[in-house]
């Protein structure tokens, strides 16, 4: 089995990677060319890394074409909540078109691909403990609003419509 981890130099996500490779997967991960430390958690794993972001649609699109992944776990985002109130928009961006261009992508290359989408205690918002599927979402923040847009497109916040040529 091949394995696609974006996010793969966060602590989730190189626990993920050692855990796969200990099943006998092919662990590939991907990290922004302007990541150049914190990358201890991955020093010595097996895995390929390739270059990409999740804001341009093209990079993403040639890691899923080189690696065609059986298997995607999407961990990459903007995800300082904080940060999510200073810079709305690239929150945004990069959580909602991240995960659209990730699912595009193997839409387009890997038909069968199997896609984890990590979710956030974010999206449940002020929410009293414990949540669970039944738990409605109201999200306080801009990176809860984004995660839930990623999580259920149209089906929370955002209408999908139709594009008809």
């Amino acid at each position: 089995m091949i394995a696609l981890i974006t996010g793969v130099n966060s602590q989730d996500g190189s626990y993920l990677a050692r855990f796969l490779l200990s099943r006998g997967y092919y662990v590939h991960g991907t990290l922004r060319r302007t990541v150049n430390k914190n990358l201890n958690c991955i020093k010595g794993l097996n895995i390929d890394i390739h270059w990409a972001t999740l804001e341009n649609y093209g990079s993403l699109y040639r890691v899923i074409q080189k690696v065609k992944p059986d298997e995607v776990y999407h961990l990459a985002a903007q995800s300082y909540v904080a940060n999510s109130f200073e810079d709305e928009l690239s929150t945004i961006s990069a959580n909602i078109g991240g995960t659209h261009h990730m699912l595009n992508a193997c839409k387009e290359i890997v038909h069968n691909c199997r896609f984890y989408f990590a979710g956030s205690s974010e999206m449940y918002g002020n929410q009293k403990p414990p949540q669970n599927e039944l738990t409605p979402m109201n999200p306080v923040s801009p990176y809860g609003i984004s995660k839930i847009a990623g999580y259920s497109p149209g089906k929370s916040f955002f209408q999908r419509s139709e594009i008809t040529a």
